[in-house]
């Protein structure tokens, strides 16, 4: 699959509003069928002669065999800055990039694991500085030109070249060291790590473009002019499932099947199964909606807390909606427990575990989902969600809505009750604090005032406190002026290191304790550790086990408490197959296997099946 890799953000990463894209919406089964006049020469291109046998082809397991032939329509929000990958950075872009080229490799969307793409396999070296990848023989590029090592090499030396701005040029180098690269022959990659580096897999989706058409522009410098919003779409090859093929400014991007693909399904046919995949340009999510709702597209991307309102006014026999699960965003409560910053008072309790354990039984999940999101959210309680596959451990410490345990907790704790009711620490003081948030957040000002009245009634004197998003950014950044936050983070990347800024004691992101390091206590030490092991580990099992660890020390400590994620959902019309939704990888992360069955649309004839090829498996040599 092909997920975009989204890097950390590099500052506070606080949302106002939790927001749930449609990755491209998709176009609608009673959408104009593929006309012969647009596909001609590709429909009698595929549908003749098969194309030779691909040498190292990539078999899609676990899907269902389809059929060939077909349009999927969708929608994305605005036009394209640009077709050039190496510089794209707006969604649109890289929402059609993403179908048109390959990185090294791709991330599966529903495990999470790295997989090969066009490199074939890797292996890497005992120290783990050395990383040899082994790139799929027989790739082609759109205009049959052979893919080779060397491709990969010029993409790599654009990248480096620091008079052009791109995205993936921060991802290749480890402490802000560079990675050096060779070839040693047609169809290897080396690169060599100044230091063990395990989450540099990762970071290995970028596109690669072709030496063959952009060697010249580059060198004479006008690699920043090429394949510009307006160029010639015929100009744009990659060696993606799809091809470029047409683009109105402010109406549709067309792309049409490659049908020399190096990937196959099951049966050895070699995929994508769609002819045409064409993405309308709309201006907002309403319009998005709209053409949904009149069956102008095939898919849409929406939140828990707006689907039961836009699916009353729709046939429930047009359509299926498909959990994607809950969404990585974090919503999470934190307690202050800088010393420079806190008073004593406040800063005995908050440093407490057994306050914050008795806090986190104290928040009513179920109650928050039900109000924020109409019922459609997942309680969270690992610092990574189940929708990250890969990191998640389902097997840490839970905190169900208990008062009466939170209340005994307390007690453990040395917390006490007045004859009014009110709750006293140890040495007899009111525990008063204020919880604070920004304005205009719905689920965050809904689980502020449930965690004031279930905070009230154990005894603590608690106020609401709404701030605007500047005020709110200020707190974070300097760790001053609040005892409690409630803030939401986006989980745009699954890969854990890139929250180590959170989790390691000296992180800039290190909330409850900015400016903390060394870390002082033993388990933030051995979080420490653990992140600074996971970097260097190669092995997936090793990396899986130390941030499994990670996982549960967190749950444990609680130096945040985690609550809810709203679920997200995709609305599909019936007839297509294949499609599963995932929150890391939207609706159409394997679009190479989604086909038609529907007898509303008109197919191309059936393609036929590729004959039985060696293959190989979507696991990597490692």
């Amino acid at each position: 699959m092909r997920i975009a890799l989204i890097w950390r953000l590099l500052a506070v990463m606080i949302l106002v509003n939790l927001m749930v894209c449609s990755v491209g919406s998709p176009a609608g089964a009673t959408a104009a069928p593929v006309a012969a006049t647009a596909t001609s020469a590709v429909a009698s291109a595929a549908t003749t002669t098969p194309p030779e046998p691909i040498p190292q082809p990539k078999v899609v397991y676990g899907y269902e065999t389809g059929r060939y032939g077909g349009e999927l329509t969708g929608a994305v929000l605005g036009d394209p800055g640009t077709f050039n990958p190496v510089i794209a950075a707006d969604l649109t872009a890289n929402t059609i990039l993403d179908w048109v080229f390959d990185g090294l490799v791709e991330v599966n969307a529903l495990t999470g694991e790295v997989e090969p793409a066009l490199a074939a396999s890797w292996d890497i070296s005992t120290d783990g500085r050395t990383w040899t990848f082994h790139l799929r023989r027989g790739v082609v590029w759109h205009d049959d030109q052979p893919f080779t090592a060397a491709d990969v090499l010029f993409t790599l030396d654009v990248i480096h070249d620091h008079g052009i701005p791109t995205p993936p040029r921060q991802l290749l180098s480890v402490n802000k060291m560079p990675v050096k690269y060779e070839a040693p022959d047609d169809y290897t990659i080396v690169f060599h790590l100044p230091e063990p580096y395990a989450p540099f897999l990762r970071r290995l989706t970028f596109k690669i473009v072709p030496r063959h058409l952009l060697a010249t522009a580059w060198r004479e410098g006008r690699f920043m002019e090429m394949w510009g919003a307006h160029t010639s779409t015929a100009a744009v090859i990659g060696t993606g499932p799809f091809r470029l093929v047409r683009y109105e400014p402010g109406q549709k991007v067309e792309l049409l099947r490659h049908p020399r693909y190096w990937k196959t399904d099951a049966a050895g046919n070699r995929l994508p199964y769609l002819t045409k995949f064409t993405l309308q340009i709309v201006g907002t999510l309403s319009e998005e909606r709209e053409l949904f709702q009149r069956g102008l597209v095939d898919y849409f991307s929406i939140r828990g807390s707006e689907l039961d309102d836009f699916i009353s006014g729709l046939d429930p026999q047009a359509y299926q909606v498909l959990a994607a699960g809950p969404s990585p965003a974090w919503l999470m409560i934190v307690f202050n427990q800088n010393k420079r910053f806190v008073p004593a008072p406040q800063l005995s309790w908050f440093t407490n575990q057994a306050f914050r354990q008795a806090v986190a039984h104290a928040v009513n999940r179920e109650a928050l989902i039900e109000a924020a999101w109409n019922g459609r959210g997942t309680p969270q309680w690992s610092m990574f969600n189940e929708t990250n596959k890969a990191f998640h451990c389902a097997e840490v410490r839970r905190y169900p809505y208990q008062p009466e345990l939170a209340g005994h907790l307390l007690q453990s704790a040395g917390f006490y009750h007045g004859e009014d009711g009110r709750l006293f620490d140890a040495a007899g003081r009111a525990v008063k604090f204020t919880i604070t948030t920004n304005a205009g957040h719905k689920a965050k000002q809904i689980l502020g005032s449930i965690l004031v009245e279930d905070l009230r009634r154990l005894g603590m004197d608690v106020d609401l406190q709404l701030v605007d998003y500047r005020e709110m950014t200020e707190k974070l950044l300097s760790g001053r002026n609040w005892d409690c936050l409630i803030i939401s983070l986006a989980g745009g990347d699954p890969e854990p290191d890139s929250t180590a800024d959170i989790w390691t004691s000296g992180g800039s992101m290190h909330w409850w304790n900015l400016g903390r390091s060394p870390a002082q206590a033993a388990w933030e030490k051995r979080l420490d550790e653990l992140f600074h092991l996971g970097r260097a580990a190669t092995e997936p099992a090793v990396r899986k086990e130390l941030y499994d660890e990670a996982q549960r020390i967190v749950a444990e400590e609680l130096p945040v408490i985690f609550t809810a994620n709203e679920n997200i959902y995709t609305l599909l019309r019936q007839g297509w197959h294949n499609v599963r939704p995932t929150a890391w990888g939207g609706p159409l992360h394997q679009l190479e296997v989604v086909f038609y069955s529907g007898s509303s649309r008109t197919s191309l004839p059936s393609l036929p099946a590729v004959p039985s090829l060696p293959s190989q498996s979507i696991q990597s040599s490692q």
